[in-house]
This record gives C-alpha cells, sequence and structure tokens, in this order.
C-alpha cells in the first residue's frame, strides 16, 4: 500500500510541476502577445506543445 501511496504522491508532485510551468509559459505568451520584443519558440514554434512541460506531462 505505502509503494503505491508513493506513487499517487510522486504523479501528484510532478502534475504541479507541470501545472506550475504551464502557468509561466501562460505569463509568456501575455508577455509575447503584449511586447513581442523577441521571438519566442515554446509560444510560436509549429510543435511548440512538445516544449511544454505540461504536454510533456501529459504525453508521457
Amino acid at each position: 500500500m505505502s509503494k503505491k501511496l508513493n506513487e499517487i504522491d510522486k504523479l501528484i508532485g510532478d502534475l504541479n510541476l507541470a501545472v506550475e510551468a504551464h502557468y509561466q509559459w501562460l505569463v509568456e505568451v501575455f508577455r509575447y502577445i503584449s511586447v513581442r520584443d523577441r521571438e519566442q519558440p515554446a509560444i510560436t514554434y509549429q510543435a511548440s506543445h512538445n516544449l511544454c512541460a505540461f504536454g510533456s506531462w501529459i504525453n508521457g
């Protein structure tokens, strides 16, 4: 049972990190929309979903 709980805790921890990274990415999206001072591959790249930690978590 303890092993299962550890697996669940790790999964939740990984999800929390991925969601936090997604929110940081969202801040960069808003900045890019408002300023557009530099190229943002994580936003403008055709396969940018592969650069996102949340997308990696979902695909994993």
